[in-house]
């Protein structure tokens, strides 16, 4: 098959090398530097997200635009969310309080949050009905603004497909606590 020549501008060429996949260490790198220049800011309890590259629009029609790197981390003392904008060499761009938002939940985030919820005997005698799952999903806001609360449904499926609520707690991963347990199983009967 024979080789074409490519039609590709040197403006898009350019482009290419800013909208290429971060690499596992340059995620790793802008995770670090980061949380390194949120500094003291942090608590001893937080996570650190995924990081996304972010693009701005150039200033200009024949310039580039910069590769920056976003950070989002949530504070679970703090009650804090922050996005840290770093570019290639980890220098800090932007620094954004996002408090408030709850980003999408981290499956850790989410393990964390069963094993705190099923301390509690009723949800505990929830998560042991046979067949039983659990979905989560994000609740209304309870207390302190910023709180990071879980929503979590538990459930089961009879042998004729039919779901069954079992019951709905809230957890707080800031206080790490069980705020609410709406148990379900005595309305089903």
């Amino acid at each position: 098959m024979p080789r074409t020549h490519s039609e590709m501008s040197a403006a898009t060429r350019a482009l290419l090398t800013v909208i290429k996949p971060l690499t596992a260490k340059e995620e790793s790198n802008a995770a670090a530097a980061a949380v390194k220049h949120l500094g003291a800011e942090l608590s001893q309890r937080y996570q650190v997200f995924p990081a996304e590259i972010r693009i701005e629009k150039p200033s200009g029609p024949k310039s580039t635009p910069k590769r920056t790197i976003a950070v989002l981390i949530v504070d679970y003392e703090h009650r804090h969310t922050t996005e840290v904008l770093v570019d290639a060499q980890g220098k800090l761009v932007q620094k954004t309080d996002l408090t408030g938002f709850q980003p999408v939940f981290l499956a850790r985030e989410i393990q964390e949050a069963r094993k705190i919820a099923e301390e509690d005997e009723r949800v505990a005698g929830a998560s042991r009905e046979q067949g039983a799952f659990v979905g989560a999903f994000g609740p209304h806001s309870y207390g302190e603004r910023g709180a990071r609360l879980i929503g979590l449904r538990y459930a089961t499926v009879d042998r004729k497909q039919n779901v069954r609520l079992l019951g709905e707690a809230v957890v707080d991963l800031s206080e790490r606590r069980l705020v609410q347990f709406d148990d379900t199983r005595e309305e089903a009967h």
